[in-house]
Order: structure tokens, then C-alpha cells, then sequence
């Protein structure tokens, strides 16, 4: 179960935090259990004109890829990679379900972390640590599929942290793990995620 109030994000911004594991520590050094999930009581997509009503359910993961594909200069797409619900990664083949194992969005990525990092740079930071991902609610600016619409579906992809569109009205082909709600431009959508109170794809 989610829960409402402030989670102990360590610098405040899940757009920055990277929490150092720990395999001998309480939490493996993190700031709470692994898989716990927050929902914020404000959205921070309503400093825009959207999504005031879809306020953010954020998760506290372990980025763990073996594969180590570059992050992107917006927020990625991430997979579950085990059964427990508390590691992801950018590469849907390092998934425990493939394309359907989508988990959200990490908000990590070259464009929002302090320091220039280089994609590749940035993966070997992350890369076993701890990180906040999105997975509900409505998330501005992340990286989207050329086409998207309002309306569409996005799915996982063979290519790392970057979904797969579905075109309004078409059945998905694959488990969704959220609605377009702005249509693409400059590489980015805004995107309404799935298992959210109502909003359930």
C-alpha cells in the first residue's frame, strides 16, 4: 500500500537522489525498505496546467542492470527486474517479465542530474544504488516514442529506457504502462501512469 505524507528523499528532489547500497546495512544503507511507495500529496506536474488531479506514487528501488545501458538526457522508462518488486532496470530483456515487466519512470537521467555526467557516466553511478522511480500518476517531460499522441498507450521496448507506442483506439500488445497525455515533442510527452486510484490500464 502506498502511503501519504513526505518520504525521506535524501536530497529532497527523486530527480537527484542516489542512495549507496549497502548489503550489510539496515535497508542496505537506504532511507527506507526497499519497494516502499509514497504517493506525495502534491503533483509536481502542478506547477504545469496538467495533471493536478494525478498527484505522483513514487517507489524506492535498486537500479540493477547487468547490461549498464546508458541513461538518457530525460526520464527513462525502468523494468522490474526480480519478483520482489524492488530492483529495476533500463533494458526490458534484464526483466523478470520482459516488455510487460514496466515499472515506470526513473526521473534520474543527464538532463536533471547536477555534474554534466555523460549517459554512460551517469548508468555507472546509479548502476547498484538506490533510487526513486514514479509508478503512478502523471509525470511531465519524459521520454517519448516518435508519434505520440494524447490518447496513445506506451509499452515496453528493445530499445533501453524508451517505450514503444500503441495508437489510440488499437488494442495494446503488450502491458501498458501508461497514457500519453501531450503529444511528443522534443523527444518528451507528458504521461499518465497507470495503477493510480482510477486511472488503471
Amino acid at each position: 500500500m502506498s502511503m501519504l505524507g513526505f518520504p525521506p528523499i535524501t536530497t529532497g528532489n527523486i530527480a537527484t537522489t542516489i542512495d549507496t547500497y549497502v548489503s550489510t546495512s539496515p535497508n542496505y544503507g537506504g532511507t527506507c525498505p526497499l519497494g516502499t511507495q509514497w504517493t506525495l500529496p502534491i503533483n509536481s506536474a502542478s506547477i504545469l496546467a496538467y495533471g493536478r488531479g494525478a498527484p505522483q506514487t513514487i517507489a524506492y528501488v535498486r537500479f540493477n542492470s547487468s547490461g549498464a545501458a546508458a541513461m538518457l538526457a530525460n526520464p527513462g522508462l525502468v523494468y522490474w527486474v526480480d519478483k520482489n518488486f524492488q530492483s529495476v532496470t533500463g533494458t526490458a530483456s534484464e526483466s523478470a517479465f520482459g516488455v510487460n515487466g514496466v515499472a515506470g519512470y526513473t526521473m534520474l537521467c543527464t538532463g536533471t542530474y547536477p555534474g554534466s555526467l555523460t549517459g554512460a557516466a551517469l548508468t555507472t553511478l546509479v548502476n547498484g544504488n538506490l533510487i526513486w522511480i514514479v509508478v503512478g500518476g502523471y509525470v511531465p517531460a519524459v521520454t517519448s516514442i516518435t508519434s505520440a499522441a494524447a490518447g496513445d498507450y506506451l509499452i515496453g521496448s528493445a530499445t533501453s529506457f524508451t517505450p514503444a507506442r500503441v495508437a489510440a483506439n488499437t488494442a495494446p500488445t503488450n502491458t501498458p504502462v501508461g497514457m500519453v497525455a501531450t503529444a511528443i515533442a522534443s523527444g518528451v510527452s507528458d504521461v499518465l501512469l497507470g495503477g493510480y486510484g482510477t486511472f488503471r490500464f
